[in-house]
């Protein structure tokens, strides 16, 4: 529960249930995720955006019952626009 957005997007890429078991799993995602972090060098601002990014985007933020989960803006835009778009049945 205490994991850094980049320690999450971490588990969230190599473990199949999304949980950590060990504390060699834990070490292995925080040392993954700040080596992807420092991959441009020491100035973070755009790892971190693209971190934030990514989280957001691989998270389900809603869901509908036409639809299910909705993972990610792009998805949201995507439906709601459908919805406004459509005729109501």
């Amino acid at each position: 529960g205490g994991s850094t957005l980049a320690t999450q997007l971490e588990i969230f890429r190599h473990s199949e249930s999304g949980i950590t078991y060990s504390m060699k799993d834990k070490f292995q995602q925080i040392s993954s995720a700040s080596i992807r972090a420092y991959l441009g060098g020491e100035k973070t601002l755009a790892s971190r955006r693209q971190i934030a990014l990514d989280y957001i985007n691989s998270v389900p933020l809603a869901a509908i019952p036409s639809n299910g989960e909705i993972f990610g803006l792009g998805d949201g835009l995507c439906i709601l626009t459908l919805k406004l778009l459509l005729p109501k049945k």
